[in-house]
């Protein structure tokens, strides 16, 4: 029972480091991760790179919608690995727990910082090619040759979980990334004083990319014209991303439509969130559809997109309150009323939010917003001459 007692506290640590400091990242893995038991998906992951790993991975990451199980899913990885470097040096013959311990927390370090649990399973994968090759030649364990001494061990078994605790819940990418997790998550939720708590002025001055969701957040509760003037402002970044062309710029523009009440366009800036995700799709984006459509009132494609959903293992819930609750079906468009249609094919924020407004898109947060951009526009063009 003793020889658990190492790895049962390290599947504690790496248990709780993930919840405290990277519940938001676990979050966005799952928003940002797919897997679809359907043909064409397996057939895609066929030709990746690292097909095993990838698809392990993908099956995993669905169940980190609940961070306490993307968690243990983490430490129990982080554990595995321990195990498996024990039973490669006891095939060795040698007997060091705190080798096992730096080699279970370097992996775990590069688990936190990859984008998906395929990092973890492929180090899990790799490590266990020498253990079964070592278990085939070498055949049973040999007894231990070489040790530490045991108090030596523990205590550098202490030294290397901290400080690899410290790594982990301090390192910048690391904090960056469950940063713009919480921003993220936020928007898509609607949580905007949750939101406001995560990118405030201060913050906004040393990264000023999380302006455009800080301003977003203060439109949606119409506090944008009185409060524009605590976060710092350039001409082309501030109220939105201009031209930059990115996911975090798809983002924000899907959820800036949705809440502007444009929903055409919000699916379209859905769609194109895609562009910058391996299966050109994932999980978040699929529900954001759902919940656009729904909006939309096109209640077959609600259908469409809850039928891609149901071949995951974890929508279920979700799901089903959109068919138990169907939106009316819109009458599709004639020709006539196509063409009269708004089409949003100007980079002119302003003009945007006026032909919004001779569409009927009334959301009180769009004449604030056009006040916003005005403001902004005539204070850089009067301080230009």
């Amino acid at each position: 029972m003793k020889k658990y007692i190492i790895p049962i506290l390290l599947a504690v640590l790496v248990f709780c480091i993930t919840v405290f400091f990277q519940r938001f990242t676990i979050l966005r893995q799952e928003g940002l991760g797919l897997f679809l038991n359907t043909p064409d998906f397996y057939r895609a992951l066929f030709f990746d790179a690292f097909p095993l790993s990838n698809l392990i991975g993908s099956f995993l990451v669905q169940f980190y919608s609940n961070f306490y199980v993307g968690s243990a899913i983490v430490a129990i990885i982080v554990v595995s690995e321990y195990l498996v470097v024990r039973a490669i040096l006891a095939r060795l013959g040698i007997k060091a727990e705190s080798l096992c311990m730096l080699c279970a927390c370097t992996a775990w370090f590069f688990i936190a910082k990859a984008a998906n649990p395929s990092m973890g399973v492929a180090i899990l994968l790799c490590s266990s090619v020498p253990l079964i090759a070592l278990a085939l030649i070498l055949g049973r364990k040999i007894s231990a040759r070489h040790a530490l001494p045991k108090a030596v061990d523990i205590v550098c078994c202490i030294i290397v979980a901290a400080s690899a605790s410290s790594l982990v819940a301090l390192h910048h990418d690391i904090r960056e990334g469950e940063k713009w997790s919480r921003i993220e998550f936020a928007a898509v939720q609607g949580e905007w004083k949750f939101l406001l708590k995560n990118a405030t002025p201060r913050m906004a001055q040393k990264d000023m990319n999380i302006v455009p969701y800080a301003l977003l957040a203060l439109n949606a509760q119409g506090r944008l014209a009185d409060e524009i003037d605590r976060y710092p402002l350039m001409e082309n970044l501030g109220l939105d991303y201009g031209d930059e062309v990115s996911y975090r710029r798809s983002l924000f523009d899907a959820v800036l439509y949705y809440n502007l009440g444009c929903y055409n366009e919000a699916i379209h800036r859905t769609h194109q969130c895609g562009d910058f995700l391996p299966h050109c799709t994932s999980f978040r984006t699929l529900r954001m559809l759902v919940k656009e459509n729904y909006a939309l009132g096109d209640s077959l494609m609600v259908v469409k997109y809850c039928d891609i959903l149901d071949k995951s293992l974890t929508h279920k819930e979700f799901t089903s309150y959109f068919r138990q609750n169907p939106c009316p079906q819109r009458v599709p468009d004639s020709a006539r009323v196509s063409s009269e249609s708004l089409l949003i094919v100007t980079n002119d924020p302003m003009e945007i939010m006026l032909r919004l407004g001779r569409a009927g898109i009334n959301s009180p947060m769009i004449m604030e917003r056009y006040y916003a951009y005005f403001k902004l526009r005539e204070y850089y063009r009067t301080h230009k001459q």
